[in-house]
């Protein structure tokens, strides 16, 4: 990486495309050399998703205050939807008895409200993509309490509508399974999510244990009816919440990818994420080497990207460079490698001629000519880049050049 006192580091939309495995993402930067938008606690952790530099309105430039307010609505707006589900469980028996109908049919109801929020996604988050998390939140919510209502009324009626309400219940209720963590993904950089996801784990799980519990309580006072009365109270409490604080998390504008442009030779050059991380498993091979429990102090690099090369010639525990390769290159490295006094050697010259003049023995000029290009593939200081051919030897030492590749 370049030295920090020689590059104008700006930041800037990137355009490549990284070759990191799906899935995997840079969060650390212990060296303090790459230009990302980093977490203000000056943790060294990069900031994956990168937010946007120029729009305030982006949810991950969100205050933390105003972060944890979103967060809060969802984990009650799951904790709640939760609680609907087994809310009936303690009062199984009464109902039996009020319906007519035998333990095992009215569990039915509960298989209505199981099925239906298992296909309940299929509509809401489409929904929730094309529309925004909001009008999600808002209206399932809206008509979870409906339907609590509805459930509390004809739990003193009959079967049937009990039934068709729970069905409608689980198609309501079906968002907390998914429309949160959308939100934390929205919100939350990407070392930030696991807790986030826990508390909402927690909130799921905490709603499924609580809900029996307190739902005795109110059937044992009170009757079935109160204990979805009360829940749609609640649910209710929830719905004005969210229409005052719960802002819309969709953002749909390009976020910036920041990396860091330096300059070589009066040349701009973008360094892509790739080339970042060929930055540290350079610095992660100086580290290495530069233990003491090594025997070998002297390593070998095969690098094919010039700005990897930077981190060697600036980093403090490389004393020497060793090069072999162009004289334009080695001219760099020298130029480079004397602003921290590092010792160099030099092999030079990567574009050597290999010359055929008319009185040359064809056969070994041939087997010469091979011999650099085919089994040195042209990489070492004999693999000659070029060919000159005197006019008198020219056509048959082409043909035999042709002949032997052939073969």
């Amino acid at each position: 990486m370049a030295n920090q006192q020689d590059t104008d580091a700006t930041m800037h939309v990137e355009t490549a495309t990284s070759t990191r495995p799906p899935g995997t993402e840079l969060l650390y930067d212990n060296a303090s050399h790459l230009q990302y938008v980093k977490d203000t606690q000056g943790n060294h952790i990069i900031l994956v998703p990168q937010p946007s530099t120029t729009d305030p309105n982006d949810p991950l430039r969100w205050s933390r205050a105003k972060k944890w307010i979103v967060f809060l609505n969802g984990v009650f707006y799951a904790f709640m939807g939760s609680v609907t589900g087994p809310i009936m469980a303690a009062g199984m028996i009464p109902l039996t008895k009020q319906f007519g109908v035998s333990l095992q049919k009215l569990t039915y109801a509960n298989g209505a409200t199981l099925i239906c929020q298992g296909v309940g996604n299929i509509f809401w988050m489409p929904f929730a993509i094309k529309f925004g998390r909001r009008p999600v939140y808002l209206l399932s919510n809206l008509l979870m309490g409906v339907a609590c209502i509805w459930l509390g009324l004809a739990s003193t009626a009959s079967y049937t509508p009990f039934v068709i309400g729970r069905a409608f219940l689980g198609l309501f209720e079906a968002p907390i399974e998914s429309i949160v963590p959308t939100t934390i993904t929205d919100t939350f950089f990407l070392h930030e999510r696991g807790a986030m996801v826990s508390a909402y784990g927690l909130s799921v799980l905490g709603g499924n244990e609580l809900g029996p519990l307190f739902s005795a309580l109110i059937i044992q006072y009170l009757s079935m009816a109160w204990a979805f009365y009360i829940v749609a109270m609640f649910i209710g409490l929830n719905c004005i919440t969210m229409i005052f604080f719960m802002t819309e998390t969709k953002y749909t504008k390009p976020r910036d990818q920041t990396t860091l442009e330096t300059s070589k030779e009066g040349h701009p050059e973008k360094k892509t994420c790739a080339q970042n991380i060929e930055d540290l498993s350079v610095e992660l091979m100086v580290v290495v080497a530069s233990l003491k429990s090594l025997m070998a102090w002297i390593w070998t690099w095969v690098i094919n990207d010039w700005i990897a090369v930077e981190q060697l010639y600036t980093h403090p525990s490389i004393k020497k460079i060793i090069f072999a390769g162009s004289t334009g290159v080695g001219k760099l490295i020298c130029k480079k490698a004397a602003r921290t006094m590092k010792r160099t050697a030099m092999e030079l010259g990567g574009l050597a001629p290999y010359i055929v003049f008319d009185d040359a023995d064809l056969d070994a000029a041939v087997e010469g000519a091979v011999a650099c290009k085919f089994r040195c593939c042209g990489q070492t200081c004999i693999g000659a880049n070029r060919l000159y051919i005197q006019r008198g030897i020219r056509d048959r030492c082409v043909q035999a050049l042709y002949d032997e590749a052939l073969s």
